[in-house]
């Protein structure tokens, strides 16, 4: 017995003086800081897809090109207002397409309600289960003049594993469709525009390949108890993995990796927002709040980031940012 150990022993030994040594792994390389600026377009029109990873637009469209979002994949059934047009939405509670007329926009203005874009099961139209929802009553919103577009009627028929299904029209039932279309889990959402009965595939990245949207999105207001919705220009998370800090009071150039330990990071969708700007209501000009962000992009990797300004010369409508990988 004794010589059994022994002789384990010696192999054990053995063993491990061939093992080739552990070789040191080099850090990666975080890169350097790099600063970019987008441009918003007139009155700030476009949609801005960002991906952190290669600092690049994804993809860019304009704000008027889409109405309504569907949640995409095949358990999705959430629909959603373009809030970057300050559209609004009213239940009509009946269930009968033709029995809704311009009747039903008494009190309209009252009734009304536009989309909470930092909580998504607070949408007006909300939770599309299966078939044959109520009636809508869409207000369009405003165009890029500020001016508004007009209403419509909307139901929601189906919603399968595959695909949607709409019908929607003139309040006087004129310019009627009844359009469907198919769910693609690639994408977060789909967008669809009532003005032109089409799905704009040309809105928005998949959901792997963006982290932020810059663009207009309405922001309701609480003022002394009255609720304002308005227009405000910002960014908007990818809902597919990424999340965010939101630090003050420390310095970008300090923030290193170890601060996403001591920073809680969340996916509120609106969480970088708006408010990283402040507007001077004296001068009429955008200051930058002194914030900077950790973000988790959509392959789990970090960044920091800063805004920087929000011009171009005198043109506001231009975010610059430095960003720089953990």
């Amino acid at each position: 017995m004794k010589h059994l150990i022994i002789l384990c022993s010696a192999l054990v030994i053995l063993f491990t003086a061939c093992q080739k040594g552990e070789l040191p792994v080099s850090k990666a390389d975080r890169g350097t800081c790099v600063t970019t600026m987008l441009d918003l377009g007139t009155n700030y029109k476009n949609q801005i897809w960002y991906k952190l990873k290669g600092n690049r637009v994804v993809t860019m469209n304009s704000r008027n090109d889409w109405d309504l979002a569907f949640e995409s994949g095949d358990k999705g059934n959430h629909v959603l207002l373009n809030s970057a047009k300050l559209m609004f939405a009213v239940n009509t509670f009946k269930q009968n397409f033709a029995d809704v007329s311009i009747n039903d926009t008494i009190g309209f203005s009252t009734k009304k309600q536009p989309d909470d874009v930092s909580v998504l099961n607070a949408s007006v139209i909300g939770i599309f289960e299966n078939s044959n929802s109520n009636v809508f009553l869409i207000d369009l919103g405003v165009d890029e003049s500020n001016l508004p577009i007009g209403l419509k009627k909307l139901q929601l028929v189906e919603n399968t594993l595959t695909k949607f299904k709409l019908k929607f029209s003139n309040l006087d039932g004129s310019d009627f469709h009844e359009t469907e279309f198919s769910k693609d889990n690639t994408y977060n959402y789909l967008h669809f525009s009532l003005l032109q009965n089409t799905l704009q595939t040309s809105v928005g990245a998949p959901k792997e390949n963006y982290d932020l949207e810059f663009t207009q999105y309405t922001h309701v207001f609480d003022t002394s108890g009255q609720l304002l919705p308005y227009l405000v220009q910002g960014v908007i998370i990818n809902s597919n993995k990424v999340e965010v800090s939101k630090i003050s009071g420390k310095t970008f150039e300090s923030i290193n990796i170890k601060d996403t330990l001591q920073y809680p990071l969340v996916s509120k969708p609106d969480i970088i927002g708006y408010d990283w700007k402040i507007y001077n209501f004296s001068t009429g000009i955008y200051a930058i709040a002194p914030y900077s962000f950790i973000i988790k992009d959509t392959e789990g990797y970090f960044y920091k980031l800063r805004f920087v300004d929000f011009y171009n010369g005198s043109i506001k409508g231009y975010p610059k940012f430095e960003v720089q990988k953990l």
